[in-house]
């Protein structure tokens, strides 16, 4: 059975001939919702009532807190809506970015997949995708705007807890060592002549110092770190 809604505007002749639109007044208490069943005022208390016993959702974690995870021990360095993102608190191991600047056909790349496939069933059930330089999975090596520095570049957003050089650090075997971001930079070497401008490969700087907490090298230049970062569903 469907009901039929009739809307009416009430109007008062004035006295210059033309009509005024009457308004009318009444109270939420008076008022009955769509169903007939209970008035709008009471549907509004019983809304109040239950915003203000909603318990305030607390993280379990926060950024900078360190915790064991599959026999690693993880940084949190970012707390989103029911998930945390993690990176391993040290070096897990070093490579060559790869023969090409593109971070999909990276060797780094190539070790987060590997470490994604070695993760168990239910370890992997914690976790959700993550999109880096057009690649998504469960493991992966955070982004140059994702560590805080140039944000700007493909929309990223800096993570909570890399808000400074000395926060980006990170050791190998006991020794701070540079490790890999998977972000291209464009670069122009004034080395060469003439002159190339190319995109390269980017690393997060192994000290305090530096032109920003980063630099740049050619893909296969030199062996930098292997830090995966995930992100764990609460």
């Amino acid at each position: 059975m469907h009901m039929a809604t009739l809307k009416q505007r009430l109007h008062k002749k004035n006295s210059s001939g033309e009509y005024d639109t009457v308004h009318l007044e009444t109270s939420a208490d008076l008022v009955l919702v769509s169903n007939g069943e209970a008035t709008v005022a009471s549907k509004l208390d019983e809304l109040s009532e239950r915003l203000i016993n909603t318990p305030v959702y607390t993280p379990p974690h926060s950024p900078g807190e360190i915790i064991t995870w599959e026999n690693y021990e993880w940084l949190v360095v970012h707390i989103g809506s029911r998930f945390m993102v993690m990176i391993t608190n040290d070096i897990l191991s070093t490579t060559t970015f790869g023969s090409s600047t593109e971070y999909k056909t990276s060797k780094v790349a190539e070790l987060a997949l590997s470490f994604e496939t070695a993760l168990s069933t239910e370890a992997k059930s914690h976790l959700m995708p993550v999109t880096v330089e057009g690649v998504e999975s469960l493991v992966f090596v955070p982004t140059l705007g994702q560590c805080g520095l140039e944000p700007m570049l493909k929309g990223s957003i800096g993570f909570d807890w890399f808000t400074s050089n000395d926060r980006r650090l990170a050791k190998y075997n006991g020794t701070y060592k540079e490790w890999w971001t998977s972000t291209p930079h464009q670069i122009t070497d004034y080395t060469v002549s003439p002159t190339v401008t190319e995109l390269r490969p980017t690393y997060i700087e192994s000290d305090r110092g530096g032109s920003g907490g980063y630099s740049i090298c050619r893909p296969s230049q030199y062996h930098y770190g292997f830090r995966p970062c995930v992100a764990y569903k609460f």
